[in-house]
């Protein structure tokens, strides 16, 4: 609809910047995974699940800038599948993140203890 409205409008150059943005951010999604799987299979946990909790930001956030023009500046897998659920609506996305709102959890826990050390991630996953 949003891109619609641009197209209808003559921000074609607009629409070129938004689709080339979805692509970058999914390219750069797919590399965070194969590195994640990389990581994996050397034993490198740590980084497995930071490059992981990189993967699914970037792809939550290429989606949400397909379906709306934009992305929210939240980093959390939660935050971000929340936002999602408010665009599509879809009950899947809030019982995806009630099943799994643990993983979900140690992933954003485990990507800002590699990102910052871990004090700070104790102290900022209470805030969640």
């Amino acid at each position: 609809m949003v891109l619609r409205e641009l197209k209808d409008k003559g921000y074609k150059g607009v629409i070129m910047s938004h689709i080339s943005r979805v692509n970058t951010l999914i390219k750069r999604a797919l590399e965070f995974l194969k590195e994640a799987e990389r990581d994996l299979a050397e034993g490198l946990y740590n980084l497995a699940i930071f490059h992981t909790e990189q993967s699914l930001q970037l792809y939550l956030k290429a989606v949400l800038l397909k379906l709306t023009g934009y992305y929210p500046e939240a980093h959390g897998i939660r935050t971000l599948l929340s936002k999602l659920h408010s665009v599509i609506g879809k009950d899947e996305i809030i019982d995806f993140i009630r099943k799994y709102r643990k993983q979900l959890i140690e992933i954003e826990e485990a990507y800002i203890q590699a990102r910052y050390g871990r004090s700070i991630a104790k102290a900022m996953s209470k805030n969640y």
